[in-house]
Order: C-alpha cells, then structure tokens, then sequence
C-alpha cells in the first residue's frame, strides 16, 4: 500500500515529538508543489536536545536520483550528544504524493 511522501521538514519529528526545522537536501531536483520530495540522502536538523537525524529505511519501489525517497512508512535514527539516539519518523506526508 502507498504512502504520503515527506516533503517538509515540519513533518518528521524525532523521539521526543518535536518537529524538524530544516533539511539538507540531498536530491533537490524531485519535487511536488509544495517543495522538495525527502530522500533517504537528506539529513534533518531540530531545534532541540536531538540535533540531527538520518534515514535507515525509504521506500523500496520509488526513487528520486536515484536515491530512495522518504515516506510515511519509513525509518531514520535522530542523533544528539546529550540523548541516546532516538526513532524518527515521518508524522505528516503530502497527501497528494505517495510512494510505496
């Protein structure tokens, strides 16, 4: 079944629930109408305790470049120097983009 794709940076929260503020793209060519589609490339930074995070899992089947894009059903590992490394998910995908 296909899932929404994570386009947002705001979309992916980490193990404590807070959003993510910024991405770094790591394929900034696919994109949807409301801005770059999130590879298994791109790194999320948050503003918390949790300062970066990185994807385990993407999508098996769609790929941007090459790279397996991001979507609901995936998996990341968000990082700190406080913390031990935490889940970090997707919460809120493009309805309009899905990706299995």
């Amino acid at each position: 079944m296909s899932n929404p794709v994570s386009v947002l940076p705001a979309g992916v929260s980490n193990t404590t629930g807070t959003p993510a503020s910024s991405k770094v793209p790591g394929a900034a060519r696919a994109k949807t109408a409301s801005g770059p589609v999130t590879v298994m490339t791109d790194v999320m930074q948050f503003p918390s305790s949790h300062n970066v995070g990185n994807w385990i899992l993407g999508s098996f089947r769609v790929k941007a470049g090459g790279i397996p894009v991001i979507h609901q059903a995936s998996a990341g590992t968000s990082i700190s120097q406080a913390l031990p490394p935490g889940p970090m998910t997707v919460t809120i995908g493009d309805a309009r983009v899905k990706a299995m």
